[in-house]
């Protein structure tokens, strides 16, 4: 539970606004378990983030989130087997009776638990975060991908640079930089390095320029995302 949440929220044949709200409702229904069960939430501590860290989507399998990819990834393998022993009782003895919600709370929140989640180091400042650098591959755009890279963001860069982008990339450390340099125009470019980035990130909280003069807001440009 600590890792994926009590309950995955399940997405089937939705648009973005569907989800939004399906990852909404399972968010303020998190927020009212919270509530619910106070009285027994161990001393010195609070409710953790109420959004959901597994999405179960038919015909696509499980979509895993995190601070960052190591976080995500971590959480997609525990789903995996999370599921699969739940899917086998269900096969082989039928319905389960599940815990109540007071038993459920305690296992969410055993002290043990949370005290291992606070030796954990603080987070970098951005960590969570995604930014796209344009002109990443050299000069002012390598220095603020570097920089963000530093701080814990994760990145889209982007540049027609290929094997400078590369080089970039390969200085900064974990799996949290996608490259992209076959683009030809801005709008063609933030829509290519978002639609390569949503296979792992989410929102788009940034986005630096670099030698690239910019016509219109990110959120104004048309953007096509290959789900």
């Amino acid at each position: 539970m600590l890792r994926i949440k009590p309950l995955s929220v399940a997405l089937s044949d939705m648009g973005p606004e569907e989800v939004t709200r399906a990852v909404d409702e399972y968010a303020s229904a998190y927020e009212s378990y919270v509530e619910r069960n106070a009285d027994s939430m161990p001393e010195g501590y609070s409710g953790h983030d109420p959004m959901p860290r597994v999405a179960l989507v038919p015909g696509v399998g499980a979509i895993t989130t995190g601070q960052n990819t190591a976080d995500a990834k971590v959480a997609a393998d525990i789903a995996v087997h999370t599921h699969g022993v739940a899917r086998t009782v269900l096969d082989s003895f039928g319905e389960p009776q599940p815990l109540s919600d007071v038993e459920t709370f305690r296992f969410d929140y055993w002290p043990m638990e949370l005290y291992k989640l606070s030796l954990k180091p603080a987070p970098a400042e951005f960590a969570g975060r995604v930014a796209i650098v344009t002109g990443a591959a050299a000069g002012i755009g390598r220095g603020i991908a570097l920089s963000l890279a530093r701080s814990g963001c994760s990145l889209v860069l982007a540049d027609l640079d290929a094997s400078g982008l590369d080089e970039v990339a390969s200085t900064i450390v974990g799996d949290r930089t996608t490259t992209t340099s076959s683009l030809t125009a801005l709008n063609a470019k933030l829509s290519g390095a978002l639609s390569a980035r949503v296979s792992y990130s989410a929102d788009i909280d940034t986005h630096p320029p670099a030698g690239v003069k910019t016509v219109d807001t990110l959120t104004r440009f048309t953007l096509v995302y290959g789900f």
